[in-house]
């Protein structure tokens, strides 16, 4: 590997779209910006962006200092690495291997920045990594991930390894080799990448002073977290109002910001099923998803779709929680058996054989959503019935009563005589018009998102047995008196977390709740529709973890008047 000489490279402006070339200039504009800051490594690393609405991307000329390279000299690339458009030079095998392997799977990800910086390469070397010990190593925690080390990045297996590891976060940690960053925008992936270098400098910095460190707190840690991803839908992501050559034209007088929010990173449906496992429930192969650790979190999906939609929410909630969700039988990944008759007492078993299966038996929290809000409301009530142990509730948006349930024309033809028909013929296109009615106006999916949803509801031929799975709406009507009933106990922590404009169990649905629950414990989202943890899953975040925070201050009261009416000193709970 040798340094190359600068050749005098051809505008390509000419060449390319609009768009690609306003990416050219920002890239170029981050690979000074990363000379500037002394973040290089002579020709090696490098920093990627994707060419706008393709999958191909940019990358260094292999053999340039990054002081060296324009918007002309990136060389455009294919997910083979392959080279688009004439250029006198080459690209660095190894680079090619990491920045593909992020490209590949987080659709999310337009910009992936790697260093080789001496406290990065420092700190990647040390067992625990990043410590919290500086008000810059919050944002890194989280969204960070870890990666082992496996030599030079050349080995093209190495690939499905970090892209499990990395996983939906921002922050990747290269035990022995760097710092990786992946954004939503080049601003993005500089602005992270500034935080991780600064949180890697103070804490070799704070080592080598010798003193004792002091370790921030870990409900800070939390809070911290909640704070930033809460202001995430309330102001533009940082490099939105400006591209990065203006960030560079202002870096010697303007400190650059530190981004003091995380957004909650997407998990690609391919990283998604990779993580999956499989239990045998009934002779039916289900696929399930479990993570971090804590009390019991089972998140239960809604009609048509499966687990996936808790993606947004999987690593924050996994954070404190052991998490658990399936694809119900019919539903995703799992068995779609033709000649089954579908039933939701029979998916509150599969939620019960699951949580055997894991061998849980501690009770259990629930966030649950559509027909998943009747699975819950079934095990509720057999929480009840002394048949399962449950600690707490929140419904998202779902047919609670069936007197307020609105039914999409999809699902009215669904229970028709020709149902069957209606199935077999639904398709992308239909799934498409449906959502684009229930979503909230300014939350609707992409077309890649939506790309996602029909693969769960294609995958193991699922449309032929949509016309079975829609009985569930009859059999809500026959259990409503047992399930309401179960609500209006009040012992088990409720609360409702809705879309108001949610054509289907909307705020029409919410108003119902309040008139039948006594002191109903409700949220409404403005603007947003039938799913609200994948529109606003930021918003249902906040309310779920006040929710359970909410239910801790009440346990530690008890736990005071215990003491207290035993004659003992007051004291809290252990946490």
């Amino acid at each position: 590997m040798s340094l190359a000489t600068v050749q005098s490279t051809q505008s390509v402006k000419d060449q390319v779209s609009a768009a690609e070339w306003q990416a050219r200039i920002d890239l170029a504009a981050c690979y000074r910006l990363v000379a500037m800051h002394g973040w290089d490594d002579l020709i090696f690393t490098h920093i990627s962006a994707k060419v706008p609405g393709t999958e191909d991307f940019l990358i260094n000329p292999f053999g340039l200092m990054f002081h060296e390279i324009t918007a002309s000299s990136l060389v455009k690339v294919d997910q083979a690495g392959n080279k688009l458009m004439d250029s006198p030079y080459e690209i660095n095998p190894a680079g090619y291997t990491i920045h593909s392997a992020v490209h590949e799977v987080r659709h999310d990800v337009v910009c992936v920045l790697h260093t080789h910086t001496a406290a990065g390469v420092a700190v990647s070397a040390q067992k625990q990594g990043v410590l919290p010990i500086s008000q810059q190593s919050l944002f890194v925690l989280s969204s960070l991930a870890y990666h082992a080390y496996e030599g030079v990045a050349l080995n093209h297996e190495e690939k499905a390894r970090l892209q499990a590891d990395l996983g939906p976060n921002n922050f990747l940690m290269l035990h022995n080799h760097g710092l990786l960053t992946c954004g939503a925008t080049i601003a993005d992936t500089f602005l992270m990448m500034f935080t991780f270098q600064r949180a890697c400098d103070i804490q070799v910095l704070a080592q080598n002073g010798g003193a004792e460190l002091i370790a921030i707190e870990p409900q800070i840690l939390a809070g911290g977290q909640g704070d930033d991803c809460r202001r995430d839908q309330e102001r533009p992501r940082h490099g939105r109002g400006f591209g990065l050559a203006g960030v560079a034209a202002q870096a010697r007088s303007t400190r650059p910001r530190i981004p003091t929010l995380m957004p909650l990173a997407e998990i690609p449906l391919s990283a998604w099923r990779k993580r999956g496992q499989s239990f045998v429930f009934r002779g039916q192969t289900i696929r399930y998803w479990v993570a971090g650790q804590g009390e019991p979190l089972l998140l239960i999906h809604g009609f048509p779709s499966a687990s996936w939609d808790w993606h947004y929410l999987w690593q924050p909630l996994a954070q404190r929680n052991l998490v658990i969700a399936c694809d119900m039988l019919g539903f995703g990944d799992s068995a779609k058996p033709l000649d089954h008759t579908y039933c939701l007492l029979e998916q509150a078993d599969l939620q019960q054989a699951l949580l055997a299966h894991l061998r849980v038996q501690q009770p259990v929290h629930i966030m649950a959503h559509d027909y998943g809000d009747s699975v819950a409301q079934e095990l509720l009530a057999r929480h009840y019935e002394g048949r399962f142990q449950l600690a707490s509730c929140v419904f998202l948006n779902g047919g609670l009563f069936p007197e307020t349930h609105r039914a999409a024309l999809v699902q009215k033809l669904l229970l028709s005589p020709v149902g069957w028909m209606i199935g077999r013929a639904f398709g992308r296109n239909a799934l498409a018009d449906s959502f684009k009615q229930i979503f909230g106006p300014g939350t609707r999916p992409s077309e890649s998102a939506l790309d996602d949803f029909w693969s769960l509801i294609e995958n193991n031929d699922g449309p032929r047995i949509l016309h079975k799975l829609i009985a569930y709406i009859p059999q809500r009507r026959r259990q409503r008196e047992r399930w309401v009933a179960a609500m209006q106990r009040g012992e088990v922590p409720l609360r409702v977390i809705d879309g108001e404009v949610d054509p289907i169990s909307g705020g029409h649905m919410v108003a119902r709740y309040r008139e039948l629950i006594a002191d109903a414990d409700t949220v409404l989202l403005a603007n947003i529709g039938h799913y609200p943890q994948v529109e606003a899953p930021v918003q249902v975040l906040k309310h779920y973890l006040a929710f359970r925070e909410g239910i801790e201050s009440n346990q530690d009261r008890l736990w005071e008047l215990a003491y207290v009416g035993a004659g003992l000193p007051a004291m809290r709970t252990p946490r």
